[in-house]
C-alpha cells in the first residue's frame, strides 16, 4: 500500500527528519540530499552524489570521491563501517600458517609421548600379582 501511495501522490510539500522535500505535479520529487566530499587537500565540500529518490539510489554530480590512502573500500557495502575481518582481508595467512604448525607440532609431541610410554617396560617384568597389588587380598602361595 505504501508503494502505491507513493507513486500517486502529486504536488505536495512536507517536512522531513532534516529538511524539507516535496512532490510535484508531475511526480518529480525534490530532496536536496547530497553526498559530500573533499579533495584531501584543503577544506572546501564538493558534491559528488545526490539522491534521486525517483530510482532509489544515487546520482553522480560531477566530482569523484576521494578515499584515504588512495585506495577504495572493498564491494561489499555491508561493511564499510565495520573493522571486521570481512573487509579488510580476512585472517593473516603467516596467523594461519602459525596456527597450523603449532597444532601440528602438539600432535606430533602427542604421538611420541604415546610411542614412548608404549616402548618403556613397566617395572617387575609388567606383571603385578594381586598379592602385589594395594589393597590385594589374596594370601595365596
Amino acid at each position: 500500500m505504501g508503494t502505491s501511495v507513493a507513486e500517486n501522490a502529486r504536488d505536495f510539500s512536507m517536512e522531513g527528519f532534516c529538511q524539507p522535500f516535496s512532490v510535484t505535479e508531475d511526480g518529480d520529487v525534490s530532496v536536496p540530499y547530497v553526498v559530500l566530499d573533499t579533495d584531501g587537500k584543503g577544506d572546501h565540500l564538493w558534491p559528488v552524489y545526490g539522491l534521486e529518490p525517483g530510482t532509489r539510489g544515487l546520482g553522480y554530480r560531477g566530482y569523484s570521491v576521494h578515499w584515504p590512502h588512495s585506495s577504495s573500500p572493498g564491494t561489499d557495502a555491508g561493511c564499510w563501517f565495520e573493522s571486521g575481518s570481512i573487509c579488510n582481508g580476512g585472517v593473516d595467512a603467516t596467523f594461519v600458517l602459525l596456527i597450523f604448525v603449532l597444532i601440528s607440532a602438539l600432535v606430533a609431541a602427542g604421538a611420541a609421548l604415546a610411542c614412548f610410554i608404549r616402548w618403556v617396560p613397566p617395572p617387575h617384568g609388567g606383571v603385578v600379582e594381586l598379592r602385589e597389588a594395594p589393597g590385594g587380598r589374596y594370601q595365596g602361595p
